[in-house]
């Protein structure tokens, strides 16, 4: 069996409209959202014998923020 790296999927103008403005907000791409609910749809379903519940309750994790570089952390503390 082979194992294909990609899987193409549609949504509907509303759907990718409201996906791309929660990655918007969470700091994160598309994609990452997809994966990570994806994931966490699977892990629930091995946990519970192949049986999950719908609606899905779907509980982001965000990507840490980059860090400052401490020029900037320097110029904030002067200006509080």
């Amino acid at each position: 069996m082979s194992i294909k790296p990609s899987m193409g999927i549609r949504l509907d103008p509303e759907d990718r409209q409201t996906l791309e403005a929660l990655a918007e907000r969470w700091h994160l791409n598309a994609a990452d959202i997809v994966r990570m609910a994806i994931k966490s749809l699977l892990e629930d379903a091995k946990r519970n014998d192949g049986k999950i519940e719908l609606p899905y309750d779907f509980k982001p994790r965000a990507r840490k923020q980059p860090t400052k570089p401490a020029t900037e952390k320097a110029d904030e503390k002067a200006g509080a």
